[in-house]
């Protein structure tokens, strides 16, 4: 007799690349990080369909743990995009398509956290629920695209001719990831 008990769990989330790694380590990660914003934002935007302004203070207490993951995530996929932008082959044109999904995705993760923030601390009288809602459920979409287009730029600077040479993506390490910026700029990873 079989139960739900017998039946496999959640794939195992590959650890986030560190060091040097294959186009196909890098693409792995990818994929991964891509997968867990598209069902963090999805889980976002379901909650969102459901909150509402007289809901329980737990209600905008998930919204924000789940854009505290949203964002967690994007800065994975930056640290990718980033790690990509590093290597020396990139051409140029690339090289500037990735910088631009990477500020377009940025910019994008730091609206859906302010309207977040803006909502639960500054609700605008003048605006109603509904508004609030589809303001919300854009920004949700706008951040999943971003996502989206970051890992087609990236996926394009994976494909090299053929009889190209190896191409090495050089990771920071853990401990170098979470470093802030000495700016303080940014959310880093």
């Amino acid at each position: 007799i079989s139960s739900s008990m017998d039946s496999p769990g959640t794939p195992m989330t590959p650890p986030f690349p560190e060091g040097p790694c294959t186009p196909a380590q890098v693409l792995t990660a990818l994929r991964s990080t891509h997968d867990n914003l598209l069902s963090t934002i999805a889980a976002f935007i379901g909650h969102v369909h459901s909150h509402s302004r007289s809901a329980h203070a737990s209600s905008i207490g998930h919204l924000y743990e789940l854009v505290r993951q949203v964002v967690e995530i994007v800065c994975k996929l930056l640290t990718i995009v980033e790690a990509v932008m590093q290597h020396k082959d990139v051409p140029w044109m690339k090289f500037t398509a990735l910088e631009n999904a990477k500020q377009n995705l940025y910019q994008m993760a730091c609206a859906l956290a302010d309207a977040v923030r803006d909502m639960a601390t500054n609700p605008s009288p003048n605006t109603t629920e509904e508004e609030e809602r589809g303001s919300l459920l854009r920004l949700a979409t706008d951040a999943l695209k971003a996502g989206s287009d970051c890992v087609t730029v990236v996926k394009t600077c994976l494909t090299r001719p053929l009889g190209a040479g190896p191409f090495i993506v050089t990771f920071p390490s853990a401990s170098d990831a979470m470093t802030p910026p000495p700016d303080g700029e940014g959310f880093g990873p």
